[in-house]
């Protein structure tokens, strides 16, 4: 058994063992019960891709503090890169509920949109991060493309298969 930095994919969406440790911090962490030390536990196993066991440190947190809408970003998180939409989708909600500010969550949710293959309402919700840091624009004005781009081909794509019925029909009618 060789010891990696990072968990594989296979351990986080499959069934396959995760062959990461925790560093030193983690194990103290692991040892804490405050709120603050369950949400660092819970993004330090994010940066290893341990999202599994970052989803248990973050509900963890959540039974201490269920009024931080930030928190509820990172359960997101966890979720959407884990593929479980319905999880991830409810978390995200709960953050706006909490802040209700829909620029905290659109750009977390524009990803879960794009995911669905809702690239124009994306598009829309990327979008609503505006204004903001110029790291932040160089993922905005990204994520933007992208969708814009996806969203074309599927255009393209059905006015083709539309073409390609259009003349089928045409042929049986005559």
């Amino acid at each position: 058994m060789e010891v990696s930095k990072y968990a594989s994919i296979e351990s986080q969406l499959g069934n396959a063992p995760c062959f990461c440790e925790d560093t030193e911090e983690m194990f103290w962490l692991r040892e804490s019960d405050d709120y603050k030390s369950r949400v660092r536990l819970g993004n330090l196993l994010s940066k290893q891709y341990r999202f599994r066991e970052a989803i248990d440190a973050y509900h963890s947190a959540e039974m201490i503090r269920s009024d931080d809408p930030l928190l509820y970003v990172s359960i997101g998180g966890a979720y959407l890169t884990l593929r479980r939409f319905d999880e991830a989708k409810k978390a995200y909600d709960r953050s706006f509920v909490l802040s209700g500010n829909e620029k905290a969550v659109a750009y977390p949710m524009g990803i879960w949109l794009y995911l669905q293959g809702n690239y124009k309402g994306a598009a829309e919700m990327i979008k609503k991060v505006l204004p903001c840091t110029d790291e932040m624009k160089i993922a905005i004005i990204y994520w933007n493309a992208i969708c814009c781009m996806r969203e074309i081909c599927q255009m393209i794509y059905w006015q083709h298969i539309m073409k390609i019925c259009r003349s089928d029909i045409i042929r049986h009618i005559n």
